[in-house]
């Protein structure tokens, strides 16, 4: 084996071992989704949650709730849902390398691009379904190329199966297939490889399955997207974003490895050393047009624009062909890739290694907690900075782990109507918390005396309706010494236990 496949396959391995080093992986919202995963394990057991209901709607987004729960019963939740998303970055991983495997017959750019995009900002986040999702999309659009001499029948079962499975998974994978593959076979119909009558037919191929799932949901009486459905166009930030997606720990990182990318791939293919081949080209173009007109939340989805991203940096790869001139500048090319995305990997395990003291501390402070009990989230983080930025978001969700670990109910975990299998039952449907709207903790006197006339729902009397609170964020003064009481503290948290006979100052 040569050495650059040595590399490769090291960088490969480096970007999957951070899953196995780590009790709980450092993604924004992977707390969140393994305890909607605790409930619905529970669910008709004597374990089961109190405070939440299984509402199960024929909906998408829904990979991880359907796959870790049955699996959590077999090896345990933590095993499952680390399994979960391992099993999701593989896909991402063989997808890629399987576009560009049938494309062009050989790897060449698709294992590193991979490698490098794994903690992209989508997946960094702990989107886990969108991830899941993508890799089950990369698989079915090198599926669709593959088979593309194959008769109809055979394409058009291997499209309805993958249609269905991503449907469950992620509405956002499964149109990025779509329009994928949809752009292969007009660019087969403009370059006269196939005639006007047979592209109608796969065309029709394409949007049957698609027709009939939806058409079912309608006539089921079944929404596309939850009771919270909001379209939001942000495009102020679509610049912003090609640069912020590598990497969602470190803004200064990708906004370098990105610069480097577009000026490298800009300078070779000025000089004709690298191209797109077959259809990359329409593909490319529609990409672009897809990130422009994508508004930024569609369907309960937000960060659509931006997951784009990392979508065309994972298939693009596959139809590029680099053909420099002398072995001394392939050996160039390819180091220089390799120490980004060596880079990008190491600052990725610093991450997770970083917070695994915290996670432990918060884990440990649940003990404290009295079964069965309600908790609120705050923040210490300065206004403007919902969860600190990058560098905090990891372990924004944290506290909704106190569902796994307590059986308590956690305002800020995701229970949206019509969206997640996972509500509230009707007696505690006014302690909904959005995921992003924690209260600043030296608020809390004011919000307590009634000083604000417009609190949402989950706000009001909270010192009557929540038995402890955990505070995220820098260390910060009790504000009610008389009402809080500290029960726990971590680097990154403190947890307060409510008082709730205690008179208001």
């Amino acid at each position: 084996m040569s050495a650059s496949r040595l590399v490769v396959f090291f960088l490969l391995a480096l970007s999957i071992g951070p899953v196995f080093a780590v009790d709980v992986p450092a993604m924004r919202d992977y707390p969140n989704h393994l305890a909607v995963a605790s409930v619905l394990s529970r669910s008709g057991t004597d374990a089961a949650n109190p405070f939440y209901q299984v509402a199960w709607t024929f909906n998408s987004n829904l990979a991880m709730e359907l796959v870790v729960p049955p699996l959590a019963r077999l090896i345990g939740l933590g095993a499952a849902g680390k399994t979960f998303l391992l099993l999701s970055q593989l896909l991402v991983i063989g997808g890629a390398m399987a576009i560009e495997r049938v494309v062009k017959g050989r790897l060449e750019l698709s294992p590193l691009a991979a490698a490098l995009f794994l903690y992209s900002l989508p997946f960094a986040w702990g989107f886990l379904n969108f991830e899941f999702g993508l890799g089950v999309a990369l698989c079915a659009i090198a599926a669709w190329l593959a088979m593309e001499d194959r008769g109809l029948f055979a394409r058009a079962c291997a499209h309805s199966v993958f249609v269905v499975i991503l449907f469950v998974a992620h509405l956002l994978a499964l149109g990025i297939y779509g329009a994928t593959v949809g752009l292969h076979e007009l660019w087969r119909l403009r370059s006269g490889r196939t005639s006007v009558g047979q592209t109608l037919l796969n065309m029709s191929v394409l949007a049957a399955p698609v027709a009939v799932v939806l058409g079912a949901m309608l006539v089921g009486g079944h929404a596309v997207a939850g009771a919270a459905n909001q379209t939001e166009w942000r495009f102020d930030l679509k610049l912003q974003w090609i640069f912020e997606a590598m990497n969602g720990y470190s803004l200064l990182l990708s906004c370098a490895g990105t610069v480097l990318i577009l000026y490298t791939a800009f300078v070779l293919s000025r000089r004709g050393y690298l191209k797109l081949v077959k259809s990359g080209a329409w593909i490319a173009a529609g990409f672009v047009i897809l990130y422009v007109a994508v508004p930024a939340r569609f369907m309960d989805t937000a960060f659509n624009d931006i997951r784009i991203v990392t979508a065309a940096a994972l298939i693009l790869p596959g139809f590029l062909r680099l053909s420099l001139p002398s072995p001394a500048r392939r050996r160039t090319a390819f180091w220089v890739a390799a120490g980004l995305t060596f880079v990008n990997l190491a600052l990725v395990w610093w991450v997770w290694l970083s917070f695994r003291p915290a996670y432990a501390e918060i884990i440990a402070s649940f003990d404290r907690l009295a079964k069965d009990s309600t908790v609120l989230v705050a923040d210490s983080y300065p206004p403007g900075k919902p969860g600190g930025g990058l560098g905090d978001y990891p372990f924004y969700h944290a506290p909704t782990l106190a569902v796994v670990h307590a059986n308590a109910l956690v305002a800020s975990l995701f229970t949206y109507p019509g969206d997640r299998p996972v509500t509230l039952r009707p007696a505690y449907s006014d302690f909904a918390q959005s995921g992003l709207l924690a209260p600043k903790v030296v608020l809390l006197p004011d919000i307590a005396s009634g000083a604000y006339e417009d609190l949402p729902q989950y706000l009001r009397s909270w010192p009557k309706k929540y038995d402890y609170i955990y505070v995220l964020g820098p260390r910060a003064a009790n504000p009610m010494p008389l009402v809080l009481h500290e029960l726990s503290a971590g680097s990154r948290f403190v947890l307060y236990q409510v008082d709730k006979a205690a008179k208001m100052p």
